[in-house]
């Protein structure tokens, strides 16, 4: 499952990192991303986890250096340089985390009617194991427990959480829906919000206050191992976010959900800040550029 899993990463890494320049803000922001690369790069990787570490001593990175083992850092899947031109010019740097959606997920298990982002809980089915979104939210204490695991797992807080919705598998096809989230920090905040109120779960503490009413909610919007968070919720929250649909619209199972998901869809389209035809974003992708770079498209 891992391993397919990670397959299906870098896949949808792959395409972000060609296709994010006109994915990562709505049309009217002026800020350009100048450089999307994936943090896994072809000459190998570098660390900058202590060499000798014990648990004595304060956890304290040191210089990066190269490394023969496979690192992972959960929160920073591409590498990013953004400038806006309308200010001072300069390129800021800043993390990009990518989550592959598969089998119209976002559609299928949407809440009140909206289309929704998984949110993972728990690492997987019925595990105990903290998920991805406890790592997002906790970096500093992601990376002290599992400082003496094998696993080599970093975390960082990124800049933006991008979401990618395929219709089916993921190898060989385009995703038809592309949500960003260029304000981590706001998104985080908001999700903090969100399960307060709709549940009494505090997700700093990571534990759960409610009462019965609250842990039936839960109980009915949480699908091991995933939280299904509605897009509403978060627009209600004024979470600043860009939805971008391409033409290779999906094609949902004509059974009696069919009306619900389409409506859910249809919900999906009103809300999309930009649409594309694939084939054509290549010339848009080219004007975000500054005069002196050289094209990158290899395709």
């Amino acid at each position: 499952m891992f391993k397919q899993d990670k397959h299906d990463g870098q896949i949808c890494e792959e395409f972000f990192e060609q296709y994010g320049k006109s994915l990562l803000f709505p049309p009217d922001d002026p800020r350009i991303p100048v450089m999307l690369k994936r943090f896994e790069p072809e000459q190998g990787y570098y660390t900058d986890w202590p060499k000798d570490d014990s648990p004595d001593k304060a956890l304290q990175f040191g210089i990066p250096r190269k490394t023969t083992e496979e690192i992972h850092i959960e929160g920073a899947d591409i590498e990013a340089f953004i400038m806006n031109p309308a200010s001072d010019g300069n390129a800021e740097h800043g993390w990009i985390e990518i989550k592959a959606i598969k089998h119209n997920a976002m559609i299928l298990y949407g809440r009140d009617g909206y289309p929704s982002l998984p949110f993972e809980i728990t690492s997987q089915r019925g595990s105990k194991k903290k998920g991805w979104l406890w790592d997002l939210l906790h970096p500093l204490e992601s990376c002290e427990h599992r400082r003496f695991m094998p696993d080599g797992l970093r975390t960082v807080s990124p800049s933006a959480l991008v979401f990618c919705q395929y219709e089916k598998e993921i190898t060989g096809s385009n995703p038809y829906a592309v949500v960003s989230f260029f304000d981590f920090l706001r998104l985080k905040n908001a999700l903090i919000e969100i399960a307060k109120e709709r549940y009494r779960i505090d997700l700093i503490e990571w534990r759960r206050q409610g009462a019965k009413d609250y842990d039936e909610r839960w109980t009915s919007e949480y699908h091991s191992p995933y939280w299904n968070v509605s897009l509403k919720w978060l627009q209600d929250k004024h979470v600043p976010m860009a939805i971008t649909l391409f033409d290779n619209e999906p094609a949902f199972e004509r059974d009696s959900y069919y009306m619900v998901n389409m409506r859910k869809y249809q919900r999906l389209k009103d809300m999309a800040t930009a649409q594309f035809v694939l084939d054509q974003l290549k010339e848009t992708h080219e004007k975000l550029k500054i005069p002196d770079q050289e094209p990158e498209w290899t395709t």
